[in-house]
């Protein structure tokens, strides 16, 4: 799951950035993470905008199975 992989890649990506700007006095080091971060969510939100509600197959289930919300 991406709970897992964020889980075990996370801290590794997060100490190999750390250990690169290490030293550095500019802000501007901690703009690619930051970045990377960013796609990551536009990405996740563009994926769940595509995403369909789970409903019931009628075909299946027949329309008395299907409760509309009041």
């Amino acid at each position: 799951t991406a709970y897992g992989v964020a889980g075990l890649a996370g801290p590794l990506l997060a100490g190999y950035f750390k250990d690169t700007a290490q030293g550095a006095l500019q802000p501007d080091v901690w703009m690619t993470p930051f970045i990377i971060a960013g796609v990551v969510c536009l990405l996740g939100a563009l994926i769940m905008s595509f995403a369909k509600r789970p409903g019931l197959d009628r075909k299946k289930w027949g329309k008395e199975a299907v409760v509309e919300p009041s």
